[in-house]
Formats: structure tokens, sequence, C-alpha cells
């Protein structure tokens, strides 16, 4: 099966639900590929722990504003989907019980194999000035929804971010996806994008509303970037990708964590002359000794950018 292109969260009143996020799902049948949830660049993270956040129906005094449309009854302008390789079926517009407006988009999953795919824009958008993607989504049953996530346009994945296990049940619920490091976001075509296999049996998932907003960043919470805590062992010349990219936000009293891009992060070397590291965190061994990589969310020059939790420890051999 192909590689789905990266596939894989607030307002005033939360029920945030405990559930595992995880960087990729198992390829075993009728499960979805490691990594990006499609044909891309596949990603090593690993699973860090932590939830996607699902709302209750927000306040009527909840701060936030739409600032772009996925869908909402219709695509939005210049958007379309694009289903990851591999993939059975794909969303249709239907007017049976729609969250808000006249429609929503339905999707049947299938008994064996998996659907999913990308809500991408024709032309690139400018995503800098919104803080998370929100949707609502039920099911036919109560299931946990594999994944989903922005970033991914079933073909590019360079600034993917994901949230995976998410409970679904037969009413709707709102659900927040923060954007790790929004100044990222100059020209992305992939806004949106769903995976889900046939672990749990066929059964219909009904999306609606997909849209960016700028929620407060107070209500979000301070992020907390985190790598993996790990020593590799390199000869001169080997290579190693960082490991276990995540951001976590305090919300509700209890650490909600997604897994995001290894580009949201800006890396560095105590000895680049024995590893160096580049922006993709690809770590690469150049002469004997030992390195310390480190990481922080954002730009080298970026203003308050959190320093990440954990560090890779390379000892370089000849």
């Amino acid at each position: 099966m192909n590689r789905l292109p990266r596939p894989r969260h607030l307002a005033a009143a939360l029920f945030v639900p405990t559930l595992a996020v995880a960087a990729g799902c198992s390829t075993a049948a009728g499960e979805l590929p490691d990594g990006p949830s499609g044909p891309g660049e596949a990603d090593a993270a690993g699973a860090p722990d932590g939830a996607p956040l699902v709302d209750a129906e927000p306040a009527a005094d909840a701060p936030s504003v739409v600032v772009l449309r996925v869908f909402g009854d219709d695509y939005g302008d210049a958007v379309g989907y694009a289903p990851f390789g591999g993939s059975t079926g794909g969303p249709s517009i239907v007017g049976v019980s729609p969250h808000g407006g006249a429609t929503a988009l339905q999707l049947e999953v299938p008994a064996a194999g998996y659907t999913g795919g990308a809500f991408r824009s024709a032309s690139a958008v400018d995503l800098t000035g919104y803080t998370a993607v929100t949707f609502w989504a039920r099911a036919s049953r109560a299931v946990t929804l594999n994944v989903v996530g922005i970033g991914n346009d079933a073909a590019i994945t360079t600034y993917w971010a994901e949230a995976t296990a998410l409970p679904v049940s037969p009413a709707w619920a709102r659900y927040v996806v923060p954007l790790p490091d929004p100044s990222r976001l100059v020209a992305e075509h992939g806004l949106f994008h769903v995976a889900e296999g046939s672990d749990e049996g066929a059964y219909t998932l009904w999306l609606d509303d997909i849209q960016y907003e700028a929620l407060d960043p107070v209500a979000l919470g301070a992020p907390s970037p985190a790598i993996a805590t790990e020593t590799v062992e390199l000869a001169i010349g080997a290579a190693h990708l960082i490991n276990g990219t995540a951001v976590t936000y305090p919300l509700d009293g209890a650490p909600r964590t997604i897994a995001a891009s290894r580009r949201y992060f800006t890396f560095a070397s105590s000895q680049p002359g024995v590893a160096a590291v580049d922006a993709d965190g690809r770590v690469t061994a150049k002469a004997t000794g030992t390195a310390v990589i480190t990481a922080r969310l954002g730009a080298p020059d970026a203003p308050g950018a959190p320093d990440a939790i954990g560090v890779t420890t390379v000892h370089v051999h000849p």
C-alpha cells in the first residue's frame, strides 16, 4: 500500500477524553500505513502520549473568528478532495442530518482496507494568521477515528500535524487541531486530511463545518514541544533522523499532544564538527566523538520560541 501523504484540538466549554496520539498506524491488513497518511515524506516520529482535543458545543461568547472555510454545505473556494494511495471510496455531500446548514460530508468506511484523503486547495493558502483548524464529526456508531490532520495534500507533507484515536459517537462533536507554528504555513495546499482503517469494521462517518479559526492563544495554552530522548551510535558518514517530534497543549488541566513534522522545529548540535543536523532533522556523522542534538519549536530567531524537551545524544565512531 502506498503511504498516505501524512495523515495521522478550544472554546469555553471543553470535554476532553483521554486518547493516545501517534505519528502513524500499523500496516497490518485493514489498518493505515505508518508515517504520513498518504504518499509523501515518511516520518520516524514515535508515538507521543496525549489526546486530540474534543470540544462540546462552544459557548455563545467564545472568542473565535472564522478565517477560512474548507467545507460548509460545499467545499471552500478552490478546495477539492484527493484520495490517498490505496484508499477506497471518498466523501459525498449529503443532506442527512448535517451539523449546520443544509449538507455534510459522508464517508463510508470499508470492511477491508481503508478510506482517506486530503482536502487540498488548488492555490497556495497563507495560514499564518490562524491558530487552529476545527471540524465537527459524528458516526453511525461509537468508533475511534484513526487520523485527522493538516499539511498533507496527498503529495507533499512538509508541515504535517496530526491527531489520532479520536472518539466519535452518533452525536455531533467539535474537534480542534492547533497549528504548531502558524508562521511556517505561508503557502499551504493541504488544508485538512482524514484516514480511517477497517479495524472496527464498516460504518458511516460524517464531517461538517471544517474551517480555520483564530482561536485565542490563551485558550489553546502555551505549546510544549518535544523530541525523543535517545542515544544513537553512528559510523562516520551515516545519518539518523530525529524521532518523536510532537507538541503538547495544557488543556483542561491535562496535557494533550499532537505529532508534528520535524520542519516545525529548529535543531542544533553541540558539536557540529562531530555530528551536524539540518532543517529536516537529519543528523550526519562527521568525525569521531559525541554530540548532543537539541531542538526548539519555531524559527531560530522567533521571539520566545520554546525549547523542546528531550535530546538526542550521538556517538560517532570510525
